[in-house]
């Protein structure tokens, strides 16, 4: 027996308003972790923009390479997007526009 999930409730409760394609909102969840980069052989510290949303919304939106996508009234580009786990979620890296 297949296991049902309402992912729809977990984005409810974790989630941020997002809009992309259209007026219609879906919910995402905004990780911004640093990340350590090397310029000119000097280290800094750079920030890294990533949305996990429902791949369905991915699907419906057409959220690809080059994609805008606003995340709580804020302005982002798609640069990639990877399945995670069993594939319900997507991970979008974003850069911040």
């Amino acid at each position: 027996m297949a296991l049902e999930e309402d992912l729809s409730a977990f984005m409810e409760d974790h989630g941020l308003p997002c809009t992309a394609g259209g007026p219609n909102v879906f919910l995402g969840i905004l990780d911004q972790p640093d990340d350590g980069v090397s310029v000119g052989g000097k280290a800094m510290t750079s920030t890294m923009y990533a949305l996990t949303v429902l791949t369905t919304d991915v699907a419906a939106r057409g959220l690809k390479y080059g994609a805008a996508v606003t995340v709580d009234g804020r302005a982002f580009t798609v640069r990639e997007s990877l399945s995670l786990d069993d594939g319900a979620f997507t991970q979008l890296t974003l850069t911040k526009t």
